[in-house]
């Protein structure tokens, strides 16, 4: 039935979706902005199913009318705004037009790709250092929005220069702000690590995720996941000498061992539980183990021992196992070994 929007689109719903959007009454703003995210999706699969028949040399049955681009340059500047309409103490699992904005602005990226990036970055370079903290969140998190979808080599310069200036921001006044460029940091250490690894900013970098595990556990959770991501990217840079299987080391090597014992200590934390921290902490580990060079090798065997340790305590424990240690049985329990 997506074709059949041609008819309306012009006439009545860009308007009424775009004015929608403006309002002050969430579930009116949320069904505006969840009307362009269905856009955005419709459209999505769409460009997929064109991409499979062009490969069968066939002519795919509908066609997008690329209603997403043709709006981007008006639905970018509202969603960035929504993204600022925001409280200290927002209930994290209620659905919110400005976490609806975050997930339009992804869907959006996907569909329109490079386009979007050129309508984001003045937002995100006039208000990262923006005096309320609601307008530095909403860049930071506008930003992570839009790292899935462009083009690498669009992307990955626009990251060298961000970067830089995110990481001043690791010391933020505010909660919200550093719970947030954690998650940016998840999300480009996942989706472009090539644009974290060997920068002049790498050392400093990595200190600040080592100090970031210590923070409280959506921000520390989020930093693992970034270790994560980071392991594999580091071992298939690592340079590996003629004769040998394995490279001798890595970029990680000087921190390794200090990556293990933040992540072993986190999870140990009382608040280990708390949004999935505990589960983070040791699939960093896991990754940290299998993506090692041979430098590394003597911190993985005690790791691995300790690990060992920690498991047969547990299953001494099961019949009188208190739920922190059930808990954290299971997490063990559930690593890719």
């Amino acid at each position: 039935r997506f074709h059949v929007l041609v008819v309306y689109m012009g006439q009545a719903l860009f308007a009424i979706t775009v004015q929608a959007m403006q309002s002050e009454d969430d579930d009116v703003a949320l069904q505006g902005i969840e009307f362009w995210s269905t856009v955005a999706e419709e459209e999505i699969d769409l460009a997929i199913a064109a991409a499979e028949a062009a490969e069968d040399g066939q002519v795919p049955v509908v066609t997008s009318k690329h209603y997403a681009k043709g709006a981007l340059q008006f639905l970018v500047p509202i969603l960035m705004l929504v993204l600022t309409h925001q409280d200290e103490y927002d209930d994290e699992d209620a659905w919110k037009p400005n976490k609806a904005a975050s997930v339009c602005l992804m869907l959006l990226a996907t569909c329109c790709e490079d386009d979007i990036v050129n309508r984001v970055l003045p937002f995100v370079q006039k208000n990262v250092t923006n005096d309320d903290w609601k307008f530095r969140e909403a860049a930071l998190m506008a930003f992570s929005s839009i790292l899935e979808g462009p083009l690498p080599e669009t992307l990955t310069p626009v990251i060298i220069e961000a970067i830089p200036v995110f990481l001043w921001r690791m010391d933020d006044p505010s909660s919200v702000v550093k719970d947030t460029l954690a998650y940016c940091f998840g999300r480009i250490c996942e989706l472009h690590p090539d644009a974290v690894i060997g920068q002049s900013y790498t050392e400093q970098f990595f200190q600040g995720v080592i100090a970031g595990i210590d923070s409280e556990p959506t921000i520390a959770g989020n930093y693992c996941l970034a270790i994560s991501s980071l392991a594999e990217t580091a071992y298939d840079c690592a340079d590996i000498d003629d004769g040998s299987e394995f490279p001798q080391t890595y970029s990680l090597s000087p921190i390794f061992e200090m990556l293990v014992i933040k992540l072993l200590a986190a999870t140990e934390r009382e608040d280990a539980s708390s949004s999935h921290l505990r589960s983070s902490a040791y699939e960093a580990v896991m990754e940290l183990v299998k993506n090692s060079p041979i430098d590394c090798y003597p911190i993985v065997q005690k790791t691995m021992v300790l690990i060992m340790q920690r498991v047969q305590q547990l299953i001494a424990l099961a019949p009188q196992v208190s739920n922190e240690n059930r808990s954290q049985y299971n997490d063990l329990q559930h690593l890719p070994w």
